[in-house]
């Protein structure tokens, strides 16, 4: 049962070490798997990208996405959303006043939970931590950027030549090879 399997987490030796970092599993199977985190191996490819992924779990996660496509488009901007409420949020955006100020900078924003994470870049409180390696982050959208290091995720894609990138900065950097566009000028 999944009860005398999880008590023998707390009571059975650990027999198997990973080779990269000398964790110990009591499976092998799950050995096995975490070893995939350090070589990359992304035996989980998704069929509507072609994606790779080291473990199910994130291939499903990312298969979710497909199926939550941006449907919900600003008619203001452009910017889409997978569901209406974040769209109505963000339509707030263009229509209201900024009530909620940063205290540090002043910087001002038109919902409070907005600015209480803004704030947090000032004070450098970091509320979101890695669970793979304990680093902390003063937002959760910089954790999810970083957990991309240990899932082998690479959501951007070169629409010219395929090539993927965990991060859009360097994603759009690339894609300005192919178009020969220099944005930055010397001054």
């Amino acid at each position: 049962s999944n009860l005398r399997k999880h008590e023998r987490i707390h009571s059975e030796r650990k027999l198997y070490a990973c080779k990269h970092c000398g964790k110990a599993f009591i499976s092998e199977g799950n050995c096995y798997r975490h070893e995939r985190i350090h070589t990359a191996e992304k035996t989980y490819v998704c069929k509507q990208c072609g994606k790779g992924f080291t473990l199910s779990s994130y291939l499903q996660k990312h298969e979710r996405r497909h199926a939550q496509e941006k449907q919900y488009t600003c008619a203001q901007c452009g910017k889409a959303f997978r569901r209406s409420s974040n769209l109505h949020r963000h339509e707030r955006i263009h229509s209201e006043k900024k009530l909620y100020a940063c205290k540090y900078c002043g910087k001002a924003f038109i919902i409070a939970s907005y600015c209480y994470s803004h704030e947090r870049i000032h004070t450098a409180e970091k509320t979101y931590v890695c669970k793979q390696c304990g680093k902390g982050f003063t937002l959760s959208s910089y954790l999810r950027k970083h957990e991309r290091i240990h899932t082998g995720e690479k959501p951007y894609t070169c629409k010219y030549c395929g090539k993927a990138f965990t991060h859009s900065g360097a994603h759009h950097r690339h894609e300005n090879i192919h178009t020969r566009e220099k944005p930055y000028m010397c001054v």
